[in-house]
């Protein structure tokens, strides 16, 4: 297993190397869910808002338990902004490809879910909207146990910022290129670079909100809508850590960088969150 997770590191990292940035408007490298067995998709039924699938994409999340996966807060609102009854969504798992008709998925009933009780949106005339304490928390009455539902631990990401900052990978559902028609039906992803925290906020006039961090594709201009609770994770130790979430992925030929809810900022809330868990349906 160590092995194989040490050649796929280095053809990851040769494989990226060698793409022409005409293929790689976007993190377009597409990929199988036995290297990201922690990575799942939130759907709502199709049906809903008139589209030809039983389930649509609503956006990305993170295992990090037996039955608690991560999110981003704006995720959730959008669940609640909407309406959506808690019967007519989903966790979808154990595979790569969130419209699977194949006999692999693993769907999960949502049981509830929570946002931050800070989370809100900001923007300026001069930046897209902002996201701050844009994280979210979604429990499922169906254990993950899927052969490639593994959770991540969401306590070890401090483990990256004290490490020398290796190679580092987003990883989500989304738009592959800005000319694409619609969202990605396979899962893929990107190498990325990290912005410094004075550089992020001069990018954003001064909306920049704490607890965040900048990242952008290497020689991409950025990560592409739709990608929100998509996952940032490095390579440590021979280790996959998962650092933070994609919290806003403005289009794709944006010259942005890309906003990442930190998730070791947050780790005490998501503790607490999960201990108490008496009303989690739904905090508005």
């Amino acid at each position: 297993m160590i092995l194989k997770f040490l050649l796929y590191s280095f053809f990851t990292i040769i494989g990226i190397s060698c793409q022409t940035h005409e293929n790689r408007v976007a993190f377009n490298l597409r990929t199988t869910i036995d290297y990201w067995r922690f990575v799942v998709s939130i759907l709502v039924r199709g049906d809903l808002i008139k589209v030809e699938y039983e389930w649509e994409f609503h956006c990305g999340g993170v295992i990090i338990t037996s039955t608690y996966a991560l999110t981003t807060g704006w995720c959730i609102k959008k669940l609640i902004d909407e309406e959506i009854p808690i019967h007519d969504m989903i966790v979808r798992g154990n595979t790569e490809t969130w419209n699977c008709s194949c006999g692999r998925k693993r769907d999960h009933t949502i049981q509830g879910f929570v946002m931050h009780e800070n989370f809100k949106e900001s923007a300026s005339p001069f930046s897209p909207t902002v996201y701050t304490n844009d994280i979210g928390i979604i429990s499922v009455i169906d254990e993950f146990n899927g052969l490639y539902e593994v959770p991540s631990s969401y306590r070890m990401g401090t483990m990256f910022w004290t490490s020398q900052k290796l190679e580092s990978v987003v990883v989500g559902w989304g738009y592959e290129s800005k000319t694409a028609k619609g969202i990605s039906d396979r899962l893929h992803y990107g190498t990325v670079k990290l912005y410094d925290r004075q550089e992020c906020e001069s990018r954003f006039r001064g909306v920049l909100p704490p607890h965040v961090y900048c990242i952008m594709l290497h020689q991409t201009p950025n990560v592409c809508t739709y990608e929100s609770g998509g996952l940032h994770t490095g390579f440590i130790n021979q280790y996959n850590i998962l650092i933070g979430l994609i919290s806003s992925g403005i289009r794709c030929d944006s010259v942005l960088p890309t906003l990442i809810t930190n998730i070791s900022e947050f780790t005490n809330w998501v503790k607490g969150r999960m201990k108490e868990n008496d009303n989690m349906w739904p905090i508005r």
